[in-house]
C-alpha cells in the first residue's frame, strides 16, 4: 500500500500591488494547494464598497441601540465579522455622520 502524504497549501507569496498601502492581512492565507513544480499566477482587482450602497459591504453584522433607564443613556452593541474591529467600526461611522 502507498504511503500519502499531506503537503502543505502553497502560500501567496512574493504578492505585489501598484499601491503600497495594499497588503495582505497574512502572509499565511492557503489560496490553492500545488502539486510539486506547479505554479500559479493570480490577477485580483479589489473594489472598496459602503454598506449604504449594498448591504454586502456592511462591517457589522448586528448593531443595536438600547436606551437604558437614565435619560439620555444609550448602549450601543456592535457584532462584527472580523474584518474590522467594533472600535473600527465605530469611529468610521462617526467619521462618516
Amino acid at each position: 500500500m502507498a504511503k500519502q502524504t499531506q503537503q502543505e497549501p502553497s502560500i501567496l507569496q512574493n504578492s505585489a500591488s501598484e499601491d503600497d498601502t495594499v497588503k495582505a492581512v497574512s502572509d499565511k492565507i492557503p489560496i490553492v494547494q500545488l502539486a510539486p513544480g506547479q505554479k500559479l499566477k493570480v490577477e485580483a482587482y479589489a473594489r472598496l464598497g459602503r454598506g449604504s450602497d449594498h448591504a454586502k459591504w456592511n462591517s457589522a453584522n448586528v448593531s443595536v441601540l438600547t436606551h437604558t433607564d437614565k435619560p439620555d443613556e444609550y448602549v450601543l452593541t456592535l457584532e462584527t465579522t472580523g474584518a474590522l474591529s467594533p472600535e473600527q467600526i465605530l469611529v468610521a461611522g462617526v467619521d462618516e455622520a
